[in-house]
């Protein structure tokens, strides 16, 4: 019920994409600032009743006494716990609390009526800032005119938050500033057309592992996560140039797990084997030939997936079916002369 106001918010970002979208079409000024500041404990600031005063102003009229009992009684109750404290519990009594599905909203929506209400155009005018957005906790800044002319707009903003929300500010820069996993530069594009240089920010802590081709997650995700990420620098980089070099340092850093794309260099695939497993629902009939088709049709999957490589055949079943592995042992494919590649375990589940 308070996504439909959050929407009509400009500065409020939902991803990545949008706050490209939004900085890619500003020209700015040669002196431009970034202003870094972040919101202290976002999620755990305000009392519950104030925080449901504020959301309860931006829901319809005949839904409001409702949806007040509503966010007061889920707010009121929640509680955690904490390791090594067994039997013990401790309830939030600040905040709209972390972990909650509507959490983000009740933070963003009391933030935005409390703080960001008051945030004129002259007020932003008298103050040279030229562009403010925010993503939950993250506050960006962009100022021009004199050094410190926006110190006008920061403390009116600390003004508003009072006692409710601390904001604190980070950093401020004349030449680049982090958003999300965005990089704001002024760069190339910037000395020439006054817009600003867009790269995809990777802090230094990150590794970068990809996901392991042994992993059991869906074929789905196998494929398209790679696509996905080269997709995504391909879009959010302003300069061509400089996405393909950040795709080819992803390839190659794949590539040194062992992971391939579709443009890859080609590596040496690792000889940890691969493990082909086929569960024997208890309720499966023994007796007909459509069981005999699944045993068919998983060796075809280990097949394909293997190649000439090595692995492991791995049949699990119920312990109400004794007759399986007699059953097995007497399936025509086990004698085969290539089945030697697979290691066949029988075990019982």
């Amino acid at each position: 019920m308070l996504r439909p106001f959050l929407d009509t918010l400009p500065h409020v970002l939902k991803d990545s994409y949008e706050a490209s979208t939004k900085l890619r079409s500003l020209k700015l000024p040669r002196n431009i600032r970034f202003y870094k500041a972040d919101v202290d404990e976002f999620s755990l600031s305000g009392e519950h009743p104030l925080l449901v005063s504020l959301c309860a102003e931006v829901v319809e009229e005949a839904y409001r006494d409702m949806f007040a009992k509503v966010c007061a009684y889920v707010l009121h109750n929640q509680f955690v716990t904490v390791q090594n404290h067994d039997g013990e519990f401790w309830q939030v009594t600040r905040g709209s609390g972390m972990g909650l599905t509507c959490s983000p909203e009740v933070a963003n929506t009391s933030f935005a009526r409390l703080v960001e209400k008051h945030i004129s155009r002259p007020l932003r005018a008298r103050s040279s800032v030229v562009w403010y957005g925010r993503f939950m906790d993250d506050i960006r800044v962009l100022g021009a005119g004199p050094r410190g002319s926006q110190a006008v707009f920061l403390a009116e903003l600390r003004a508003r938050a009072g006692q409710t929300f601390k904001i604190v500010v980070e950093s401020v820069s004349e030449e680049r500033m982090a958003l999300l996993d965005l990089m704001l530069i002024k760069g190339r594009e910037f000395q020439r057309s006054g817009r600003l240089d867009i790269e995809v920010y990777r802090k230094a802590t990150s590794l970068a592992r990809p996901l392991g081709y042994t992993s059991f997650h869906p074929q789905g995700v196998h494929k398209s996560w790679p696509l996905s990420l080269l997709k995504r620098s391909r879009k959010l980089f302003t300069c061509k140039s400089t996405a393909k070099v950040d795709v080819d340092l992803l390839l190659k850093g794949w590539a040194s797990y062992g992971t391939h794309c579709y443009d890859a260099p080609p590596v040496p695939r690792p000889l940890t084997p691969v493990v082909g497993r086929l569960v024997v629902p208890f309720h499966s009939s023994l007796a007909n030939a459509r069981f005999s088709r699944i045993l068919k049709r998983h060796e075809r999957l280990i097949a394909m997936k293997l190649g000439l490589g090595d692995g492991r055949l791995q049949v699990s079943w119920r312990l109400g079916y004794p007759r399986l592995s007699t059953r097995l042992q007497r399936f025509s494919y086990l004698e085969h002369e290539n089945f030697a590649l697979f290691d066949c375990f029988l075990s019982e589940v």
